[in-house]
């Protein structure tokens, strides 16, 4: 009795293990299938994110995209330099651009009305340089404004961050116009000596347009180089004298003594005085102000070339009505 008891017991618990087994079978059976099932779904799922992935890499190898795409490859040297020249010439200021535009117009029409007013309202019969005198007086006039009034109210301001003086980048962008005008009005007339002249417009030009549009911490330098123009008002008046040929009259000869003296003033100690600001500040300037500071000795050479072939001509000047009458 008792030993049939005791096998009931055993059976029983046989029976429990092996159900326990069967569950725990399942139960990892069932968490396999489930895991097989994920892995299928995951890699169905991958591969058509792989060929996508593949598709656009291959693409981009073709067409590089914009910048700023996280997949664009490494551009070349070339394409870079040419965005960055691009957008070195679209970043002229807008303001600074129309008045260049203004000006540079405004130049032929002044030229333009002048010459007919002289020669078809008045009836004079003027040679063209004597005409073109006008408007680079009215020219000189300006610039030389705004330069002086930008060199006295400014010392370089290199290394401070202070704003180019809107003054002094107007009358650079001014002069840029009517170098344009002049050297057209030159080769029309036929200047002569042509090639200096040209050379010194379309040095001073360029330069002036780029430091007016690009490196405003330049300008209060150039305005020092641009008051030598002070000197062509004078300048003209000679020229006009010259023409109506009074060259034995007190007015041309104070007029060519006038002409020495703003010379040596504007044109000599003032292109000096210009060299010693930029030793000064030469540490603290960039190399395309660097650059662009050796326009200084070079129109101080011209100058001084100019001094000699232009403006000593015919010196000691010995004038006077007087004693033209008794000879």
């Amino acid at each position: 009795m008792v030993a049939r008891s005791v096998g009931r017991r055993r059976t029983k618990r046989r029976r429990e293990s092996e159900a326990e087994k069967r569950d725990s079978g399942d139960k990892r059976g069932g968490d396999e299938g489930r895991g097989r099932g994920v892995g299928e779904e995951e890699r169905k799922t991958r591969g058509p994110e792989k060929e996508r992935e593949r598709s656009a890499r291959a693409r981009d190898e073709r067409c590089p995209r914009r910048e700023g795409s996280s997949s664009m490859p490494s551009r070349t040297a070339g394409a870079r330099l040419g965005d960055t020249g691009a957008r070195f010439v679209l970043s002229y200021p807008n303001e600074k651009l129309a008045v260049f535009a203004a000006s540079l117009i405004g130049f032929f029409l002044l030229g333009f009305l002048i010459r007919y007013v002289v020669q078809h309202v008045l009836g004079v019969k003027a040679p063209p340089n004597i005409l073109s005198n006008t408007v680079s007086t009215l020219h000189a006039l300006i610039v030389v404004s705004t330069a002086a009034y930008t060199f006295i109210n400014g010392d370089g301001d290199i290394g401070s961050g202070a704003e180019a003086s809107w003054i002094g980048s107007v009358g650079l962008v001014i002069s840029a116009a009517y170098f344009i005008w002049d050297i057209h009005n030159m080769i029309v007339t036929g200047f002569e000596p042509l090639v200096p002249l040209l050379l010194h417009h379309v040095i001073s030009g360029i330069s002036m347009a780029v430091i007016a549009g690009w490196v405003p911490r330049a300008v209060w330098y150039t305005c020092i180089l641009q008051m030598t123009e002070g000197t062509v008002p004078i300048s003209n008046v000679v020229t006009l004298l010259e023409w109506r040929q009074k060259q034995h009259s007190t007015a041309y000869v104070l007029g060519r003594w006038a002409l020495l003296i703003v010379w040596l003033v504007l044109r000599i100690a003032i292109v000096l005085y210009f060299l010693f600001p930029v030793w000064r500040d030469w540490a603290g300037m960039t190399d395309i102000m660097h650059f662009l500071a050796l326009n200084g000795p070079a129109l101080l050479v011209f100058n001084i070339g100019a001094l000699f072939s232009m403006v000593l001509k015919g010196f000691p000047w010995l004038g006077g009505d007087s004693k033209a009458k008794q000879s």
